[in-house]
């Protein structure tokens, strides 16, 4: 029997070993350990460092085709199994969905609201998941959360940021509209932060609608007569 995932722990690692390619993927390893909870002793099969996640990440150097290719051949399945920590003996290793909803995360960011690219991973990764679930006698829907409130916490997490940059710029001119009694100073602030952040807002608005949609795609994938379709080999559903 496989060991339930431990959420708690973090991983602890130099992201700055290495040069080149590699130190970009261990500096992303730790900035995902950090936001989605990996576990502390890390993965056997880390996803910072393959192929698919560069091309994620990579949304303006790799065609979207190559891309739903190279997804729809990769098994998540490796990316489950935690690293046992030294000294430990077990029989099976324990599991952890951390990796792969930082991809999903990723993907969110990365993309275009209206590509493929969001929801052709996040239903193979939510396959991945229910297999899992299925194999194991686990409740499908539990399985699912696990997956996708952690990328919904997340997108939560980041448009509140997000927010925090645009009152830097009002609550100052707000202050200063209340004083001299003119709205004027308030409202070029707003306009300003706009401009200034524009490309932030629209990759924001992007990434939300990017994770609304995944979460669409988990919970209809979660619902059991809509199951039996997503195990069917060659079912592609992006009527979302």
């Amino acid at each position: 029997m496989f060991l339930k995932r431990n959420k708690s722990d973090k991983i602890h690692r130099n992201a700055f070993d290495g040069v080149g390619t590699e130190a970009v993927a261990n500096v992303q390893e730790e900035v995902n350990a950090n936001s989605f909870n990996y576990p502390s002793s890390g993965f056997i099969s880390r996803i910072e460092h393959t192929l698919l996640y560069t091309m994620i990440r990579e949304a303006d150097i790799f065609p979207a085709d190559t891309v739903i290719q190279t997804i729809n051949e990769e098994n998540y399945s490796t990316y489950l199994y935690v690293r046992p920590k030294p000294g430990t003996n077990i029989s099976e290793y324990e599991v952890s969905y951390a990796q792969l909803t930082a991809i999903l995360a990723l993907a969110a960011e990365e993309w275009p609201y209206d590509s493929e690219i969001p929801p052709v991973l996040c239903q193979k990764i939510t396959q991945c998941v229910l297999r899992y679930a299925n194999e194991h006698d686990l409740d499908r829907k539990t399985e699912t959360d696990d997956l996708l409130q952690p990328l919904y916490k997340y997108a939560c997490r980041r448009e509140a940021k997000q927010s925090k940059k645009m009152l830097k710029w009002i609550i100052p001119a707000l202050g200063a509209s209340i004083i001299v009694g003119n709205p004027l100073p308030a409202y070029a602030a707003l306009v300003g932060a706009n401009l200034a952040q524009s490309r932030d807002i629209e990759k924001g608005n992007s990434s939300n609608h990017n994770t609304d949609r995944m979460m669409s795609t988990g919970e209809r994938a979660a619902n059991v007569e809509h199951t039996s379709l997503l195990d069917e080999d060659g079912y592609d559903d992006l009527s979302i």
